[in-house]
């Protein structure tokens, strides 16, 4: 009698918030315009697994500097040097000494 009643909630709760975590992105995307924020919202709330598993795939792929929404000179820098770095473009050696500088207290800004 348990079996019944646990599996379903073993399905139900993560899709409900895989549900809730698109919901929660959709709207927080800064961006989308107001009409793309309620078209999600509604795809998703009307076809919870399909418009979850649609809006996963069609939306765009953010980079690094924009996850926050808050993009700023320091955190480009920041990517561009970690794309210097990995691409060996600078030295281990260098890259730390950027990176201290980029993060120094005295830097100006």
């Amino acid at each position: 009698m348990a079996d019944i009643v646990v599996l379903p909630l073993l399905v139900s709760v993560p899709a409900l918030v895989l549900v809730a975590a698109t919901i929660v992105d959709a709207v927080r995307r800064p961006d989308l315009r107001a009409g793309g924020r309620i078209g999600w919202v509604v795809v998703a709330a009307l076809l919870p697994v399909l418009g979850t598993f649609i809006y996963l795939l069609a939306r765009p792929m953010r980079g690094p500097a924009s996850l926050t929404g808050r993009v700023n000179a320091r955190t480009e820098a920041l990517v561009g040097l970690i794309r210097q770095h990995e691409a060996g473009a600078i030295s281990p050696a260098a890259y730390q000494d950027a990176k201290r500088r980029l993060f120094s207290p005295t830097r100006p800004g």
